[in-house]
């Protein structure tokens, strides 16, 4: 007959860590909708995710200058996506720049929604 179910559970899960997250309804629906699409578990896409992000994660305030160069200022409470350096170190020029996040006493972006909203007053495009 077959191991038992807990240590079967057991074997599967060491080397992993539960981490439990709250989403907004409507983040959490666009979640699902998209790894059914892609066929795959919310799991398997927030693991994704969750690894590229930390890869490219700088904490501070990014600001790009004037020759595209990014230049990462100390600032609590923010993060900024993208890569300065290639693998080796060498600067990149130009820098890229995904996306920040800004939960400093500012609140300019504080769940990615402000910053959508900013651009379409302005005339960017969403």
């Amino acid at each position: 007959m077959g191991r038992p179910k807990s240590k079967i559970k057991r074997e599967r899960d060491e080397g992993r860590t539960r981490i439990e997250i709250r989403l907004d309804d409507d983040l959490a629906h666009e979640v699902r909708e998209l790894a059914e699409k892609s066929n795959i578990s919310i799991n398997q896409l927030l693991q994704g995710i969750t690894r590229w992000a930390v890869r490219v994660a700088h904490v501070g305030e990014a600001e790009v200058t004037e020759h595209n160069e990014i230049v990462t200022h100390d600032e609590p409470g923010c993060l900024w996506f993208g890569r300065d350096t290639d693998d080796d170190g060498t600067p990149l020029m130009p820098g890229i720049l995904y996306f920040t996040l800004d939960y400093s006493e500012r609140w300019a972006v504080r769940d990615g929604r402000e910053l959508m909203d900013l651009q379409e007053n302005e005339g960017g495009e969403k």
